[in-house]
């Protein structure tokens, strides 16, 4: 699985459970500071993730950024497509779109 492919399933899980999300496309087009995470996703909660292929090393940019974040008490990751395949980023996505009761809003009984 690509980076984009992972990219488009975690933007459509969002999307199913109401997350907002902003996508930083490249911060190598100057859209974004360098390094910058690729997602920010915002529910009960708001999680800073980068997303790269299985076996990619995470540029100094990238990590300093995930450093500066978790000082600031943020919820920084890198999020891979094995961390999709066994279920870690649904398992995240499914428990930042919960009220903070732990109780999921009716829409998301069946997702």
């Amino acid at each position: 699985m690509t980076e984009a492919e992972l990219f488009g399933l975690v933007a459509a899980r969002c999307e199913q459970l109401n997350l907002r999300w902003f996508h930083c496309e490249d911060s190598r087009r100057n859209t974004c500071p360098a390094g910058f995470p690729d997602m920010v996703i915002v529910g009960h909660g708001i999680l800073f993730r980068e997303l790269n292929a299985d076996g990619a090393h995470a540029p100094l940019s990238q990590r300093r950024w995930g450093e500066a974040i978790k000082r600031a008490g943020g919820n920084w990751r890198l999020w891979r497509p094995s961390d999709w395949e066994n279920g870690t980023i649904q398992r995240e996505l499914r428990e930042l779109a919960l009220c903070p009761m732990g109780i999921p809003p009716a829409h998301l009984d069946a997702a």
